[in-house]
């Protein structure tokens, strides 16, 4: 990974990241808890498939009332959009990934968080493992 802004939230150690994250729960709020937990669960699903050397995302929040998580490499671009939350605690994510050194791109609808699409897990965890 290149390096990052080291002020950036989203590149602060993983404690630093969850509390940005739940910061954006607070007035005025740009995510609910709900989505603020699926994206805490996304993130554990995330680790747990590809490992410790995945780093923490950028996260940004879009004017559409999507969050998204991205990662940015000089050979690999990877980004989830996380919605909104139904109602009963469950989000639609869609994701892209691009290995620029290949030119492969592939990419997804919605599904729900919490089961990441092995297609993209094998995908990312292929390129951070590099």
């Amino acid at each position: 990974m290149r390096d990052a802004d080291p002020s950036s939230p989203s590149f602060a150690e993983p404690e630093a990241w969850v509390v940005f994250l739940d910061a954006l729960t607070r007035p005025p709020a740009a995510l609910t808890p709900r989505r603020a937990s699926a994206i805490r669960t996304l993130w554990a699903a995330l680790r747990d498939e590809v490992g410790p050397a995945l780093p923490l995302p950028r996260v940004e929040p879009l004017d559409d009332d999507v969050v998204r998580l991205s990662w940015s490499d000089p050979t690999w671009y990877a980004e989830v959009d996380v919605g909104p939350d139904d109602g009963h605690g469950r989000c639609a994510m869609a994701w892209f990934f691009r290995d620029r050194s290949s030119g492969r791109a592939i990419g997804s609808e919605a599904s729900i968080v919490g089961s990441p699409d092995a297609l993209f897990m094998r995908a990312l965890t292929a390129v951070v493992a590099r």
